[in-house]
């Protein structure tokens, strides 16, 4: 396989088309196409997670880099590492495959990571107000009600500081360069068909010696 370029960037959307996963969840399932299968083989996990740094402000931004990410109070997501997560993966969190998006608003792949829960974030008053209002402009638009509260109810408890942001530590446990390298054949439009491939072998499986 050629040298890989880590910094290489492509679009979410043609992402998931070619190879699986939803285009803009945080943290979805990758059901990966039968390209992806073809490509990858047992390769990259079975999750694909997603933030952004312009509310995840301190997720990994480079390959490999350690992170944290943060979601709202009492988020009921474990992210692989829940206890019941745990239990199924032998006892271990279950890796994400991770991209962060960047600033021209395509997205990197950084490596495979695990995820724990960490302690909960009370500086919500030290935060940029910038950075509070892109938390409050995320709940108000995709949050409402979540864990059983309203947006206004967990809003006010940031504020008062009565509520804290989770928090989840991100530590990277390996670069799958495969995955890089698809990501490559994609950008470059060198994806191979693989109808063709298969057909091609199943002739040669035909001929005999």
């Amino acid at each position: 396989m050629s040298t890989i370029q880590m910094d290489t960037t492509f679009r979410r959307q043609d992402f998931s088309v070619a190879f699986g996963s939803n285009p803009q969840a945080l943290d979805t399932a990758w059901n990966k196409t039968p390209l992806a299968q073809y490509i990858l083989g047992d390769k990259g996990s079975r999750f694909i997670l997603g933030p952004m740094p312009d509310w995840n402000f301190f997720c990994p931004h480079s390959p490999c880099a350690s992170g944290l990410i943060f979601r709202p109070p009492k988020c009921p997501d474990a992210h692989g590492c829940g206890q019941k997560e745990v239990d199924a993966n032998g006892g271990q969190p279950i890796p994400r495959t991770v991209i962060i998006r960047t600033s021209n608003a395509k997205w990197l792949y950084v490596g495979e990571y695990i995820l724990q829960r960490s302690q909960p974030l009370d500086e919500w008053d030290q935060l940029d107000s910038w950075q509070q209002d892109c938390w409050r402009s995320k709940m108000n638009s995709k949050m409402a009600g979540y864990s059983g509260r309203s947006v206004d109810e967990v809003l006010k408890a940031l504020d008062a500081r009565t509520a804290k942001l989770e928090v989840f530590t991100m530590e990277c446990i390996g670069y799958e360069t495969e995955v890089q390298h698809m990501i490559e054949m994609l950008v470059s439009g060198n994806l191979p068909n693989i109808s063709k491939t298969k057909s091609a072998r199943s002739r040669n499986s035909q001929i005999k010696p």
